[in-house]
């Protein structure tokens, strides 16, 4: 919905604009230690990690939260058990979901009591919501979209729920908005991106570029939850620049398809090893080798950025 008329624009940003959200004392940021990876999860196949007993797993906020916007999960339990996953498995959730999923949601929230609900589920953090911020967007929607996914990380975080919140700056209004509220919350010390709509070269150095900006306003180290990226070449530039955590769906929905992954991080559907291969077989490969690789390319990433600091500025940095 837009809305061209400023005297409805008001009565519809009153929803956005008119609650008191008191300033959390903590984001709950500092007992987060993330791995390299984090595999998303949706239902079809049942997972087992053996070797990765400590395992997170991210599910998308459409799994607990019905097209008309209420919570539809009462139990974490009763989510594991329809995801495959093991008893006891950890969970993270990531506020992605359709746009009208997101807009019923923010309708009902206060009247079903959808953050508290959301908050006594018990998720290890929540990666916050990610209502869109289009090119083409009146700008008037950007800033309330941006505002939005910025009001959900300090619901979670008042309600005690380590909270890390989504990033869409679009303009240096933008930006110096994003500085000064990461200045009034000094203890966030991790971000989230939405990379997945950055898949052409030139869109990847933007999402690049936006990353460096927002590092460099933040005046402090931050770690950035990149949400969507699944190529190695990609992954491999994330983590050359920044202390990073990518969540991705891919493994998981490659062993949908039949898909196995390789060392390098591809799904070529020529490839006959796959075929000997169970989905619940594949999936289990594909989720390992993406912590492998992950793993590896973060080490080497941190080492690279070690060395980079005695060679001049830009050397170390993708344009």
């Amino acid at each position: 919905m837009s809305c061209i008329d400023l005297g409805r624009r008001e009565i519809y940003f009153g929803d956005t604009y008119d609650d008191f959200i008191p300033l959390p004392e903590s984001s709950h940021q500092d007992n987060l230690t993330l791995p390299s990876f984090i595999p998303g999860i949706a239902k079809g196949l049942r997972i087992s990690l053996p070797q990765r007993p400590n395992a997170i797993y991210a599910i998308s906020l459409s799994k607990i939260v019905g097209c008309g916007g209420n919570v539809v999960i009462d139990s974490l339990d009763v989510l594991r058990e329809k995801l495959g996953l093991p008893f006891g498995a950890r969970l993270a959730l990531v506020g992605t979901a359709k746009d009208c999923i997101l807009e019923a949601l923010w309708k009902v929230s206060d009247t079903d009591h959808s953050w508290e609900k959301i908050a006594r589920l018990g998720f290890d953090f929540v990666v916050g919501l990610s209502y869109s911020v289009w090119d083409e967007q009146p700008r008037l929607d950007q800033i309330r979209n941006q505002d939005r996914n910025l009001q959900i990380h300090d619901r979670f975080a008042n309600l005690g729920v380590p909270s890390i919140p989504f990033l869409y700056p679009f303009d240096d209004s933008d930006y110096r908005a994003v500085f000064k509220w990461l200045g009034d919350r000094p203890d966030i010390n991790k971000v989230a991106i939405l990379a997945q709509y950055y898949k052409k070269p030139h869109q990847f150095r933007q999402l690049l570029r936006n990353m460096r900006a927002i590092q460099d306003g933040a005046k402090r180290p931050l770690e950035f939850v990149v949400v969507g990226a699944a190529k190695q070449n990609k992954i491999a530039a994330l983590m050359n620049e920044f202390a990073a955590t990518v969540i991705t769906w891919k493994p998981f929905q490659a062993a949908l398809h039949g898909l196995r992954t390789t060392e390098n991080l591809h799904h070529p559907p020529g490839d006959i090893l796959r075929l000997g291969m169970s989905r619940e077989e594949l999936v289990t490969h594909n989720i390992e080798r993406y912590f492998g690789r992950c793993e590896e390319l973060r080490q080497a990433g941190s080492k690279r950025r070690r060395l980079g600091k005695e060679l001049p500025d830009g050397k170390n940095k993708v344009a």
